[in-house]
């Protein structure tokens, strides 16, 4: 389990990191950028939880780490909702200290 945590904290990180200017997938995000922008005022609905803020991706990316695991706690919900926002608090926790 703790590991699944920081293998996902670290998938969070990284996804984040290679979004940056000049990085791998900077332009996959251009290009999300700039359609999102001819569609909507304010792309950053969209792009913070896919790639802008750690703490935000935890709720997109913890849901589809939450769901790869092969045995599901037995109220699903709840730890549904313990997971997420911990990896919210574990992510803002490393933004202050990074």
């Amino acid at each position: 389990m703790i590991q699944h945590f920081l293998i996902t904290v670290l998938v969070i990180y990284g996804v984040h990191a290679s979004t940056e200017p000049r990085m791998i997938l900077s332009g996959v995000y251009d290009k999300l950028f700039f359609f999102l922008s001819s569609k909507m005022r304010n792309p950053s609905i969209i792009l913070k939880p896919l790639f802008d803020c750690t703490p935000c991706m935890a709720s997109i990316y913890g849901t589809i780490s939450f769901f790869m695991v092969d045995s599901f706690p037995t109220p699903l919900l709840f730890s549904w909702v313990v997971w997420v926002f911990s990896l919210c608090g574990f992510n803002y926790i490393l933004n202050k200290l990074l």
